[in-house]
């Protein structure tokens, strides 16, 4: 390939690279991709050395007066949107620019400037795209950016220096440049080989300053870092039907590593509780929502973690924490969901500092166990405590009815609405008519629903009849929302508190990993009974539902790769702030001191290798010294 042609074809392929940052950061409107990509892809045809247009006067000045309003529209934006759109207006602004000195490549100045805009270009996507995919795309910048500036050089030489040293004719020194830049000899694989090992060596040295220069939070920059996911309800409301239609979604939602091993059963992980069971203005769309007294309030801390329960007293916290079942939570930003997931029953949370040194982010609770913080759009780790534990059959079944005199406080979980049908309330009647106590009326209403209705998300609803009416006479399928609601309107009817919960149930082991795959196709709705001295007690009356994978193939293992890939750059990368450097240069000196385990434990039953473990530092340092010493004694040869 012609000299010209490869230098071109690595430019681009550098830009791009650094285009493609923020094009998968989701931040850029559809009207600002389609105008860069397609200038991009018109100045590859702009040659300005044969075309005499590009060349024109006339072309430059309608280029500075489109910059020049650009940019005073990007400044403008700027002062009239607030600072945390900023890093977007620059970002837009740059995308021109790239295009600008795409459309006038007349001199290797042009060039230059182009890879100064894309460089920025990367620059800013670190505070718009968190993703992997930044990782790939920097990989893919570097080793763009070692071909194209090693040409870069070569090409200014030729321009510049070459032809002023051999040759006086003016005529002659057009014709030998054209010569050399459209030779096929000049650059070859070789070259492109030997330049891409030297941009491994560059990636390795950034490696290395990224993980030692001073880290600054990603939040200080810009807070619209990662688009959040879109769940079937909110901190507000569920309305019925909306989780059937994420069902298909296979977006991991969050990540769960269980430092004390993995549980032996699958986990409910709860969100939120909704006690007002209602219907929208038109009565065709029945809406579970949270109690008008359920106001947050600040959650106390023990030892650091927030109590999830705002009545519990600190020694029975204290208690129950000792066999508690930890979790470090790694959850994606969700754009319409501010609560915390854990599993059931939550004890406690803890929640990472806004910046080292700093108190943790706030935390704020309803009195059901709900625990809400700030909006995290860059995502969110942090560690939660549970009781999955569930009382013994023994204890539910011996707790009595509530006495009319023992119902204050549960008028939010025992509401039912003024129009509800008729036959719900006699089919309630039916169903419990011959139970004693609270338990036996839940098993009695839970056999029922899974013997005589089967599980769909493919709902055929008859808006002539309440939502609840339709599932239970008409319809008698449903998903997980449509059973949850059935089993807590009709215990409520006979006098048993209940609160609708959406969450998420199980989830996929990654393997590779060791971490819990919490997905969206994994969202769910089960039943929070109160059953007196037992309290509230989680019940699921939704029959198992088909599969939605096939799970153990090799694509399933594959996303499992791919995900462990993806939450080591979290952990690692994302996360990788002051504290952590600081821990990782005080590990750093404690295994080059040699401090820590004995010596006989570090190594494979002593001996050798044991000494050589133990003095380690020494012996890095010693072999760092001769390397040196012997570099010196070759250049002394050489002079």
């Amino acid at each position: 390939m012609r000299f010209s042609a490869v230098h071109k074809v690595s430019s681009y392929l550098m830009v791009a690279s650094a285009f493609t940052v923020l094009l998968l950061s989701q931040q850029l409107s559809t009207a600002w991709i389609a105008v860069t990509l397609l200038g991009g892809a018109a100045s590859w045809f702009i040659e300005p050395a044969r075309m005499r247009f590009a060349r024109s006067v006339a072309w430059g000045r309608v280029w500075n007066v489109a910059t020049i309003l650009v940019f005073a529209a990007t400044l403008a934006e700027s002062l009239r949107v607030g600072a945390e759109s900023v890093i977007l207006s620059a970002v837009r602004f740059l995308c021109f620019l790239l295009v600008n000195k795409l459309c006038n490549r007349r001199a290797s100045k042009d060039y230059q400037q182009a890879y100064v805009v894309s460089f920025l270009m990367l620059v800013a996507g670190t505070t718009i795209n968190t993703d992997l995919a930044y990782a790939l795309c920097f990989m893919a910048y570097v080793v763009f950016a070692t071909w194209t500036l090693a040409l870069f050089h070569l090409r200014r030489e030729m321009e510049e220096n070459y032809l002023l040293k051999h040759s006086d004719d003016a005529q002659s020194e057009r014709v030998e440049v054209e010569r050399i830049l459209n030779s096929r000899r000049v650059v070859g694989g070789a070259f492109l080989a030997g330049t891409s090992l030297v941009s491994a060596g560059i990636f390795l040295l950034s490696v290395a300053i990224f993980f030692t220069f001073p880290r600054v939070p990603l939040g200080a920059f810009s807070r619209n870092a990662r688009s959040g996911l879109r769940m079937g309800w909110n901190d507000s409301g569920v309305e019925l039907g909306q989780n059937g239609l994420i069902k298909d979604n296979q977006q991991v939602v969050m990540r769960v590593e269980f430092p004390d091993g993995r549980p032996a059963e699958p986990l409910y992980f709860r969100g939120i509780a909704f006690e007002r069971y209602g219907h929208d203005a038109d009565g065709k769309h029945a809406i579970w929502t949270r109690a008008s007294d359920g106001e947050r309030r600040n959650l106390r801390r023990v030892d650091g973690i927030f109590v999830a329960r705002r009545e519990m007293a600190k020694a029975t916290f204290t208690q129950r924490f000792r066999s508690a079942l930890r979790q470090e939570v790694y959850l994606e930003p969700m754009g319409n969901v501010s609560v915390l997931f854990a599993a059931v029953d939550p004890l406690g949370y803890r929640l990472p500092p806004r910046t080292p040194g700093a108190p943790p982010e706030p935390a704020e609770g309803d009195g059901l166990g709900d625990v809400f913080t700030a909006e995290h759009q860059l995502g969110l780790k942090y560690a939660a405590w549970s009781t999955v534990a569930r009382p013994p059959d023994a204890l539910l079944d011996a707790q009595p009815d509530l006495d009319p005199d023992d119902l204050e406080g549960f008028e939010a979980s025992l509401q039912v609405p003024a129009n509800l049908p008729p036959r719900v309330v006699e089919l309630s009647r039916r169903l419990t008519r011959d139970a004693t106590g609270p338990h036996q009326k839940v098993k009695a209403i839970l056999k029922y629903l899974r013997d005589n209705y089967r599980y769909t998300t493919n709902l055929q609803r008859d808006e002539r009849y309440d939502p609840l009416e339709d599932f239970l006479f008409v319809e008698k399928a449903g998903h997980c929302e449509y059973f949850a609601t059935a089993l807590a309107i009709l215990l409520r009817v006979a006098g048993v508190p209940t609160r609708h919960v959406a969450g998420f149930y199980g989830g996929d082991w990654n393997t590779f990993g060791n971490y819990l795959q919490v997905r969206q196709r994994d969202a769910h709705a089960w039943v929070e009974v109160y059953l007196g001295a037992a309290g509230w007690v989680t019940f699921d009356p939704t029959p198992a539902g088909p599969s939605g994978l096939d799970q153990g193939g090799l694509g399933d293992k594959l996303r499992e790769m791919f995900d462990t890939v993806e939450l080591a750059w979290f952990k690692y990368v994302i996360e990788y702030d002051l504290g952590k450097q600081v821990d990782l240069f005080q590990s750093m000196r404690s295994w080059f001191a040699g401090d820590g385990k004995p010596a006989a434990k570090a190594g494979r039953g002593g001996g050798a290798w044991a000494w050589v473990v133990a003095h380690r530092g020494k012996l890095v340092f010693a072999g760092a010294a001769v390397a040196v010493a012997l570099l010196l004694a070759r250049r002394r040869r050489g002079a």
